[in-house]
């Protein structure tokens, strides 16, 4: 075969097959066609986050990271104005994780973003960021030192208002201090402290400490010092004996109908009385009135008339209610009428 012909051969095989022709070399004798590299596709990710919806007084500079596998890129940017944006060229095509960190002039990060743009060859991918406050931290230092049943004491944990804790490590050399510390989401927290014994079981729970407050601000430690402290409590206890029950209770007939009547409790502290009534003799008695002292009557309702039942008063008292009077059978209204059988 012709040199000239095979070589034209070549040509056409190497054209309609051109990556094939980027990664095998040309065979001797095809004088003209030279193999080169594949390009690298890139693009420019323009990443926009706008600070002025942001609580934070003011940022100092920002810090955007660019992840793609094994493939990191970072760049500062400083954080002034209402707007922040940052550009990042000659970027591999794909898609890149990216992560805002916006921080202070005292080097803590008050705010994040993340989130996912693609990269495409030679275009500009625009990603709109909403940075969102930063978890705090809450530091604490017990010192359990000062509580009476200090010897008993072997652990110690931390209980906030929204059911979340925090478990104390001892102070290494200082067996009654404990310390912990915990991520929280920026807002007003209120926490106590807990001393237990062996466990953190309820049953070994030795002392729950008052309420106490603190502010987490994103990024940043709060840091408390709680010592426990003994005091003297002076008790002063009353007995209050309950009220004497009234007495004497009577059914009282009249023309417009019936009342309950009974001669007064002896207890001068009485305020009012209750009238409890049942209509089954083996089911339990339901209160059904009350009155203020000093009367001592209650009109019966002529359900109760009609139908019967059993009656029982009680005395009050501000700080109780007394026990009941003795039982009074209420006949039915018809048994109670002359002539009835």
């Amino acid at each position: 075969m012709d040199p000239r012909a095979r070589c034209r051969a070549d040509r056409r095989l190497v054209l309609s097959i051109p990556l094939l022709a980027a990664l095998v070399p040309l065979a001797a004798g095809c004088g003209g066609l030279v193999s080169h590299p594949l390009s690298r596709e890139s693009g420019t990710v323009y990443v926009v986050t706008p600070l002025s919806a942001l609580e934070s007084p003011g940022f100092l500079g920002a810090k955007v990271t660019l992840t793609q596998g094994n493939l990191v890129r970072e760049l500062l940017a400083d954080a002034g104005g209402d707007l922040l944006a940052v550009t990042v060229e000659d970027l591999p095509a794909g898609d890149w994780q990216v992560r805002l960190d916006l921080y202070d002039d005292a080097g803590d990060i008050t705010h994040t973003a993340a989130g996912t743009v693609r990269v495409r060859p030679g275009e500009t991918a625009t990603l709109r960021l909403e940075a969102q406050p930063a978890d705090g931290f809450f530091e604490i230092l017990a010192d359990a030192g000062g509580f009476s049943r200090r010897d008993q004491v072997e652990r110690a944990r931390v209980v906030f208002h929204n059911n979340q804790t925090s478990t104390l490590e001892p102070v290494p050399g200082e067996p009654l201090v404990f310390h912990g510390r915990k991520a929280l989401k920026p807002g007003d927290y209120d926490f106590r402290v807990e001393l237990y014994g062996a466990t953190l079981y309820a049953a070994d729970r030795l002392y729950q400490s008052p309420w106490e407050s603190v502010r987490i601000h994103p990024g940043k430690t709060s840091r408390v010092t709680w010592e426990a402290a003994a005091g003297i409590a002076h008790l002063e206890l009353v007995i209050s004996p309950m009220p004497d029950p009234p007495r004497d209770l009577r059914l009282e007939r009249e023309s417009a109908g019936a009342a309950l009547a009974w001669s007064p409790s002896a207890d001068p502290r009485v305020h009012a009385y209750r009238v409890y009534v049942k209509d089954d003799e083996f089911g339990p008695f339901s209160l059904r009135g009350e009155v203020p002292a000093p009367q001592t009557s209650w009109p019966v309702p002529e359900a109760v008339l009609e139908r019967g039942g059993w009656a029982a008063v009680t005395a009050l008292t501000d700080q109780r209610e007394g026990f009941r009077s003795e039982v009074l059978r209420i006949p039915p209204l018809a048994a109670a009428e002359p002539g009835a059988p």
